[in-house]
Parts: C-alpha cells; sequence; structure tokens
C-alpha cells in the first residue's frame, strides 16, 4: 500500500512537473511574441496593450509557479510521511512482536553480513547460542503468560549486555542468538558468562500475588567464525556447544575451544 501510494505521488510529481514546463514554454512563446510587436508599437495606446498582456501572461506564470510550488511542498511532505512509514514496516518485519529484539529473518542477515566483513577485515566473528533452562516446564508450571515475561526479560538482559555493535536475536522459541563482531573466543566467552550471571541475579516474583517463581538460568553455546564456512555449519556448531551444555548440567557456557579440548582428552585415555 505504501509503495503504490509512493507510486502514485511521484506520477503526481511528474504530471505537475509536464505541466509546468508547458506552462513556461508558452510564456516564453508570448514574451516572444510580444517582442515582435514592440518594434511596431507607435502610440501609446498601442504600448498599454502591450504592457497589459506582459502583466496577464506574467501574473499567470507566478500563479503556476505558486501552483507547483504548494503542490512540490505537498508531495514532499506525503513522501517524508512515506519513508516513515516505510521504515516502521521495515522495522516490524526485522522485530520480534514479543521481546522487541531482531527477530529470525534478521538474525539470518545480519550474520551473513558479519561474515563477509570478517572475511574482508580478517577481524575475529563470534556466535553464542542460547537457550533458557527448563522453560517448557516453567510455562507448564507458571502460564504462558509468566513465559512472555521471562523471555522479554531475558531479551532486555542480554541488550544490556553487549555493545553496539553486537546484536541480540530471537533464534525462536526460548532459543536466542548474539552475534559478537571483533570478538575473539575468550572475550565472547566472558561476555556469555556475563549474560548468564546478569540474567540468574534477577528473581521472578509475580506481580498480583507476591509469589517468588525463582531465577532464570541459560544455557550458552560460543563459536567462533572459521573462513569459508557457511552460516549454517557456524550455527550448527555454536548449537553444538549449546547442546554440551545441556549435557554438561545446564546453566552454564561451553566454548568450541572445550570441545576439542575434551575430544583431545578424550583420544589420548584412549590411546
Amino acid at each position: 500500500e505504501t509503495s503504490q501510494s509512493l507510486i502514485d505521488e511521484i506520477g503526481e510529481i511528474l504530471e505537475t512537473a509536464h505541466s509546468s514546463t508547458n506552462s513556461t514554454s508558452a510564456f516564453s512563446s508570448a514574451l516572444e511574441a510580444i517582442d515582435g510587436q514592440l518594434p511596431r508599437v507607435e502610440r501609446g495606446e498601442q504600448l498599454k496593450t502591450v504592457l497589459q498582456t506582459v502583466i496577464a501572461v506574467t501574473k499567470q506564470m507566478a500563479a503556476n509557479n505558486q501552483n507547483l510550488d504548494e503542490c512540490l511542498n505537498r508531495s514532499r511532505q506525503q513522501i517524508e510521511n512515506l519513508q516513515r512509514r516505510l521504515e516502521l514496516v521495515r522495522v516490524e518485519a526485522n522485530t520480534d512482536p514479543l521481546t522487541g529484539i531482531a527477530n529470525r529473518k534478521s538474525f539470518d542477515r545480519a550474520l551473513q553480513q558479519a561474515m563477509e566483513v570478517a572475511l574482508e577485515t580478517a577481524q575475529p566473528l563470534c556466535l553464542l547460542m542460547i537457550d533458557i533452562d527448563h522453560f517448557k516446564a516453567f510455562n507448564d508450571t507458571f502460564g504462558h503468560v509468566a513465559g512472555d515475561s521471562v523471555l522479554r526479560l531475558v531479551a532486555g538482559t542480554m541488550t544490556k549486555n553487549v555493545k553496539g555493535r553486537d546484536l541480540v536475536a530471537r533464534y525462536g522459541g526460548e532459543e536466542f542468538a548474539v552475534i559478537l563482531p571483533m570478538t575473539p573466543l575468550e572475550a565472547a566467552v566472558c561476555v556469555a558468562n556475563q549474560i548468564r550471571e546478569a540474567v540468574m541475579a534477577k528473581e521472578l516474583v509475580a506481580h498480583k500475588t507476591g509469589k517468588r517463581l525463582g531465577r532464570i538460568h541459560l544455557s550458552l553455546g560460543v563459536a567462533c567464525f572459521r573462513r569459508g564456512e557457511t552460516r549454517e555449519a557456524l550455527i550448527d556448531r555454536a548449537d553444538t556447544c549449546l547442546f554440551a551444555a545441556k549435557r554438561r548440567g545446564r546453566n552454564r557456557a561451553v566454548s568450541e575451544r572445550e570441545m576439542d579440548d575434551g575430544r583431545l582428552a578424550r583420544n589420548a585415555s584412549a590411546a
């Protein structure tokens, strides 16, 4: 609807511009005709007639210009309104309506762009995959309204614990993701634990009854982008670390380095 309105507005501007061009041509032709009459003017009455014609066509041109100016001002205001509407639509299309953070679509695009920048600049890029521990049980016990409050709380806390260049997104359900550009693995693990501790520090209390509902625990997986890998591969490695955190008792962050060290330890033990 907004796009069609913009097209219509541009069409109106073009039509007005075309009309203005015609008016300018007519004004120019009138002046040329008057210029041709001037050498033949011999009496005051003739000069008076010529001057009246000049005044008439000049007034008409001034009126046309004023009409054009008003039309262009209206169009400018309308286009500015349409631009604001388009920006709102763009934000809504990329925002999770419940939590107010980036949605999956926005996350996929941002991660792809971050990977391309990391390749160009040779800067590290890390990804956190995050899951709320025992969220289904919490929902079943306290209801979906309380569950939605938990999701909003986690999203808000995560946003407060990252930098401006980082992106927090709702990946799906109770799973979140954080893109950390220009961040090495060790620093990403610190961010992960900072988020986990900040969320765990908040005790949930029912607004109506004042009943204490407990604290939120998160499991996090941390992976660093490797040159040449796909977006799906990076997400899969971070997810693998997340599942490892779940297996190791939840409420912890596990990085790909720990996974590699664990495999090395198992191989050494087998040998």
